[in-house]
């Protein structure tokens, strides 16, 4: 079904004086010298802030695409990246030549610049249709080079530019079977660049990162990824995260191993899958609140190999009294949860065997 394009509603009437001060403002932007923009730009930029975006100001903002100044159109785009837009309005300015000048901004040397043009882009990549438009523009490259760079001055940059990259990899999960197909990240040397920015301090970046992988993971393209992140042995940064106790890191590393436990075979994963390793999965079923992470928790036990050594280890770490809980708890009976319970079911009955055949009781 054809999806009608965008509309500009009419502003409510109770709007009409901000309507006036918005027209008044990006006249003077457009129009006369920069020293006037910044006596009215905090002024109108505080009254739009806390409501949602007024048909005449997205009208005047698509004149952002204009050439001129570089002063007006960084003050423009610090207003765009402040105010409230509704999803009609966003692609309303991308299709009127918005992303253009933003891209422009962020090669611009200076870093305050840099940060307005990347904050602007971080709103609008939300919507999947236009992080695609993006990814296909070319704002992957630079947003990159601004995370690759380690400085002092780019620290809050990189907060923006991180989960700017992590909607353009959601925005290509959403493609449509007859669009021509966008990919992400396609060689060895960006994955493995772009994954080894996961050991950087705060969880802000590495949880950006991880989502991001993980919706490169259910992409068309996704088979492909889980691959080369195998290769590249990102397992094994995986167990080390997912052995931390951050309640935000810890559940998207777990749902990524998880991703990649569907990539390997048994003895390539047997390799991690130690006492240790087998244990903290366990601890992770039992205590945590976040049923997504006691899924992929559940998933990742289900799918160890299934050899002797293996089944051992299981049965010493307590995983039968685990998956005989999760298996009859009703509270925990979740659509994913649900989807592995087969898995969880031979598993289960594996484990018994091999305990009855060591002479144990249950």
């Amino acid at each position: 079904m054809t999806q009608s394009p965008p509309t500009i509603s009419s502003p409510p009437s109770s709007a009409k004086k901000l309507h006036q001060q918005t027209f008044l403002f990006f006249s003077i932007c457009l129009n006369l010298d920069c020293s006037l923009v910044q006596i009215y730009s905090s002024t109108i930029r505080s009254a739009l802030k806390a409501r949602s975006c007024p048909a005449l100001f997205i009208l005047k903002l698509n004149k952002f695409a204009i050439p001129g100044s570089e002063s007006t159109k960084t003050d423009m785009a610090e207003t765009l990246s402040e105010i409230e837009l509704t999803d009609q309005n966003k692609l309303y300015l991308i299709q009127t030549g918005a992303l253009d000048p933003l891209l422009q901004l962020l090669k611009n040397g200076r870093i305050q610049i840099k940060k307005v043009a990347g904050k602007a882009l971080l709103q609008l990549s939300i919507l999947p249709q236009i992080g695609l438009h993006m990814i296909r523009e070319g704002v992957v490259g630079p947003l990159f080079e601004l995370l690759y760079r380690h400085s002092s001055q780019t620290s809050t940059l990189r907060k923006w530019v991180a989960p700017t990259i992590m909607h353009l990899a959601i925005s290509t999960t959403v493609q449509e079977a007859e669009e021509e197909q966008v990919t992400f990240l396609e060689s060895e040397e960006d994955i493995f660049k772009f994954f080894s920015l996961i050991s950087l301090t705060g969880p802000d970046i590495p949880t950006s990162i991880l989502k991001a992988f993980y919706a490169m993971c259910q992409s068309p393209s996704g088979l492909d990824i889980r691959m080369k992140l195998s290769q590249l042995s990102a397992v094994r940064v995986l167990v080390q995260l997912c052995e931390v106790d951050n309640k935000v890191v810890r559940p998207n590393a777990v749902k990524l191993f998880f991703c990649l436990t569907e990539a390997r075979d048994d003895s390539s994963f047997s390799e991690h899958a130690g006492q240790e390793c087998i244990e903290n999965f366990l601890r992770i079923i039992e205590t945590t609140n976040d049923v997504e992470e006691i899924g992929a928790a559940m998933g990742i036990v289900s799918k160890l190999p299934k050899d002797p050594q293996i089944t051992q280890l299981l049965l010493d770490s307590g995983a039968l009294e685990t998956i005989f809980a999760c298996l009859t708890d009703g509270n925990r009976h979740t659509g994913q949860i649900l989807r592995l319970q087969r898995m969880l079911s031979k598993l289960f009955a594996v484990l018994l065997s091999q305990q009855l055949w060591n002479g144990r009781r249950w």
